[in-house]
């Protein structure tokens, strides 16, 4: 099976979320749990299941990742958009 998966790693609107504040981020899907930004644990769990053909990460600015932006734009399947 071939699917595409699409993470949802953008803010909402209004006050900052309680969690990026806490861990000094602009959005939440940037905190980190045990070291590692939540948004690269899902992206890395989607890379190791079978059957995930296309990875797509939405997000509002391309810079928020850009440690892990090669990492993720690696394989040609995989698409970051903002």
């Amino acid at each position: 099976m071939n699917v595409t998966a699409l993470v949802l790693a953008a803010s909402r609107r209004g006050d900052a979320d309680p969690v990026a504040k806490a861990a000094g981020v602009p959005q939440k899907s940037l905190a980190p749990v045990l070291g590692v930004q939540m948004v690269t644990r899902v992206i890395e769990a989607l890379r190791a299941t079978d059957g995930i053909e296309r990875i797509y990460v939405s997000i509002e600015r391309e810079d928020l990742l850009p440690d892990h932006r090669a990492a993720v734009l690696d394989r040609k399947s995989t698409r970051l958009n903002s």
